[in-house]
């Protein structure tokens, strides 16, 4: 059912968008990204309500029972004094209610939360998570850091000092700068295909639509595929998983791969159909091409991708196709 959210506490009050955050459920996890997609006037309110959980302080000890109990009751005493002011106008206060509506949602997540430790929302996060059409960078507890792209995630595992492994799961793209440690803790990045394992190093990894790719910019990495095959990439190394999961090695070049970090997209022979696909992966709209003359157009250029209207109006600009705009679906008609 849609809904209707009109401040950032009617975002964290909605359950689906909890169930995002939390990366728990695969099916809500979709189910909210077609929502939003399909709502993109709400990504701003998304992004500010992301923002809010992972600024959440940390606190592991644990919560009685007895004190969860007298939080609710404080909430709904506040919720029944909101009720019970007559001077108030209808809409105002409907307004009012629905705000201590969201503060409760949120206030009683974060002590149930807290008290069952699910989360884990201390200095070192758990989770970092980028909406459609933005980048982030996030330093991670070790020291290491992390550029995510529009629509991307990582997941760290719950421990990331002594002498464990640093592990997290990356759905997306993203950009590593691994710090080394003392003990020489490895680091590792998985994917649904492939590991990456590394001690100190720079790379970038692609985990999108069954595709995945690593381009290794600094250091050294070993690739380790399901079926246990390890191969050792060299600076300036590009691999790629075919369809069998067969590791390929090609030429590339790394300033292209890596153009998105700098906010550029670099078309490079890349047919429309494929530019298409990436501009649904980093902006959640979709992209029809209407006719053959749309579907035969190829990109060679280096173009904006940090706001969708400039990147659609540059392709329309430079390759002579009409780019119009459905709601949130984007339509592109080659020149007959």
């Amino acid at each position: 059912m849609s809904k209707n959210f009109e401040k950032m506490e009617d975002v964290l009050a909605d359950d689906l968008f909890i169930a995002w955050y939390c990366r728990e459920d695969e099916s809500k996890v979709k189910e909210w990204e077609n929502r939003i997609a399909a709502n993109p006037q709400y990504q701003h309110l998304a992004q500010q309500a992301t923002e809010f959980m992972n600024s959440l302080p940390a606190t592991e000890k644990p919560v009685h029972a007895e004190k969860i109990e007298a939080a609710l009751r404080n909430l709904n005493t506040r919720l029944d004094q909101t009720e019970e002011t007559p001077v108030l106008p209808l809409t105002t206060t409907r307004s009012k209610r629905r705000w201590w509506m969201a503060a409760a949602a949120v206030a009683v997540f974060v002590i149930i939360s807290s008290s069952l430790l699910l989360f884990d929302f201390s200095p070192k996060k758990s989770a970092y998570v980028t909406p459609y059409g933005q980048l982030e960078k996030h330093e991670l507890p070790d020291g290491s850091v992390v550029t995510l792209n529009a629509n991307s995630s990582v997941k760290l595992s719950g421990e990331w000092t002594g002498e464990n492994d640093r592990e997290l799961w990356l759905n997306g793209e993203a950009f590593f700068k691994v710090s080394k440690t003392k003990k020489k803790n490895r680091f590792i990045v998985h994917t649904g295909q492939l590991d990456v394992i590394v001690t100190g190093t720079q790379f970038n990894v692609v985990n999108r639509n069954n595709r995945t790719s690593v381009l290794l910019t600094e250091g050294s990495v070993t690739i380790l595929t399901k079926d246990g095959k390890q191969t050792m990439m060299k600076p300036g190394d590009f691999v790629e998983l075919d369809n069998n999961d067969l590791v390929q090695k090609k030429a590339v070049n790394p300033e292209n791969i890596t153009a998105w970090t700098d906010k550029k997209l670099v078309f490079e022979d890349t047919p429309m159909e494929k530019a298409a696909e990436t501009i649904k992966d980093l902006y959640g709209v979709d992209v029809e091409l209407s006719n053959q003359q749309a579907r035969n157009i190829v990109l060679t250029a280096v173009m904006p991708n940090d706001n969708l209207e400039v990147l659609l109006h540059a392709i329309e600009a430079s390759m002579g196709c009409t780019i119009a705009r459905d709601g949130n679906k984007i339509i592109i008609t080659g020149k007959q």
